[in-house]
This record gives C-alpha cells, structure tokens and sequence, in this order.
C-alpha cells in the first residue's frame, strides 16, 4: 500500500494528472486491516477501484454475521466522495487544463517548506485537502506532517490544527485524516447522495474555512458535462465581514458554512435566485 502511494506521487510528478491503484493490491488476499486502511485511501484517490486478479474485493467478503464494519467503512468513505463530487470533477478539469494533477505531493502546493520534501506517505487531493493514509494497526500511532496555516478535520471541525506541525494520533479503521486547508471554499453536497454525478448547481452546500481577513477566494461548480462550468462562487472577508455570492451562472437553493476557530455554527441557506450572504465575525 506505501509503495502504491510512492508510485502515485513519482507519476503525478512526472506528468500524470490522474492515478489509479487496485484496493488491497493487485495479487493475493490481502487481510482486513489492510483493505480496511486501503478502501480509505482508495475513496479519497482521484479513481476508486475495487479490483484483484484472484479474489473479489467487495466489502462484504470482509464481514461476519456479528461484525459488518468493513462495509459500514467504505460506505461512510464513499458517501464522503459523493459529496466531493463538485471539488473533485472542479480539480478534475484543472488538471485537464492546466496538467496540475488532481493527487499532488505536497511539495507542489507548499514548494518553500523544505519539510514536504521527503513526504511520501500523505498528499493533496487538490488544493484544498491533506489526505494522510494511515499505514498501521487501529492501536498504534500514525504521524502525518501540516504545513503552515490551519488546518480543520474535513469529519470533526471542533480539531483544528496549527502548522507547521507534526500530528500523532490513533487512528480507527472506519477513520482517516483528512483536513482541509485555510482560506478554502469547499463545495461539497448533502449525505446519502448514492451516486457520484448528482446535480453539482443543486442543493449545493459552500464551505468557507478560517478566512483571512483581506482574503478572496474563489471555486467553479462544474456544469456535470466535460469542462463545462455552471457557475462560479466567491467568498470574502473585509472588516470581519465574510462575504460568500455566486459571481458567475447561478445556484439554484443552496447554503453557505462558515468554519472559523474551531467552530462550523455558522450556517446559511440561500433561496433560488439569491446570490450571495454574509457573515459577521
């Protein structure tokens, strides 16, 4: 599993701008905790693939009548990226466009900490999200690296991370470290969406993380068709004020989150035809 995340990184640093691997790797059988620990990094790869020459990899085949953690696992992973599905396919058509791929080592985002240099056992998904594999049993310590900024648990906002910093922690089978980035807009959709290409300008929810003040950030809601581009959101923030309006297309009923120490409280919902709302720090 390390070296398939070694092989990802050396590819989407020599050209590629997607990366695949087979959960569980390719050979063999691999044991619970493995695939358990695989399926987390597979849902948050650019492709999730269930797949091995000799044995089927569904997560059932993994199960007990008295212990269906393995399915419930994947299920919660999954579900999460249906819900990145417009961060995702946003990344995707960058990568199109641009060839910045859509896994980076995280030397590509922070190129002046020399510390991401040697990094080979975490990435980016993006921009946007730190993606820490974790590669030991469910009680034993795992340790990840954050570069400078803060950073907030995608699953928990009450753990927000100062970098630069190293991150030691214990982490379950049904979890992985997944942190989202400063001075971020994530796009993200509702739980229990079943499907990867639901309708991106629908229902959308706009999260805002630990705006800097003086900060403008900006993210493209994908029109769901090739390069195509529904709209286009932009947040703010002046004087304490956070401003979060669609700058190009339009939503139809959407809400904005604002993450801001530690806290996701503050919620929004825009009714069709509004194009913006604002928040006071």
């Amino acid at each position: 599993m390390s070296e398939t995340l070694r092989g990802n990184l050396s590819l989407t640093l020599s050209g590629f701008g997607f990366v695949s691997h087979d959960i569980g790797g390719f050979e063999g059988h691999p044991p619970r905790e493995i695939y358990m620990r695989w399926c987390a990094y597979g849902a948050f790869s650019s492709h999730t693939r269930l797949h091995g020459s000799g044995s089927y990899r569904v997560p059932w085949n993994y199960d007990t009548e008295n212990d269906t953690s393995a399915s419930k696992a994947l299920a919660k992973f999954i579900d999460a990226k249906h819900r990145l599905s417009p961060y995702i396919y946003a990344t995707a058509i960058e990568a199109h466009e641009t060839g910045i791929p859509v896994q980076r080592h995280t030397m590509l985002e922070f190129p002046t900490d020399r510390n991401t240099y040697h990094l080979d056992q975490q990435f980016m998904l993006g921009q946007s999200l730190l993606v820490a594999p974790v590669f030991t049993t469910d009680d034993r310590d795992t340790d990840y690296y954050v570069p400078s900024g803060k950073w907030t648990s995608f699953w928990d906002p009450a753990k927000v991370f100062q970098g630069p910093s190293w991150v030691k922690e214990v982490v379950a089978y049904d979890d992985l470290p997944v942190l989202v980035r400063d001075n971020s807009l994530l796009l993200v959709g509702k739980s229990g969406l079943g499907k990867p290409d639901w309708d991106y300008n629908d229902g959308l929810e706009v999260r805002v993380y630990e705006l800097s003040e003086g900060a403008s950030v900006e993210a493209v809601v994908p029109g769901g068709k090739n390069t195509q581009k529904a709209a286009k959101v932009r947040a703010e923030r002046m004087d304490g004020k956070v401003t979060v309006k669609v700058v190009e297309g339009s939503l139809k009923e959407w809400s904005a989150k604002l993450f801001a120490q530690g806290s996701g409280s503050h919620l929004s919902t825009v009714a069709a035809g509004d194009d913006g709302v604002s928040f006071i720090l």
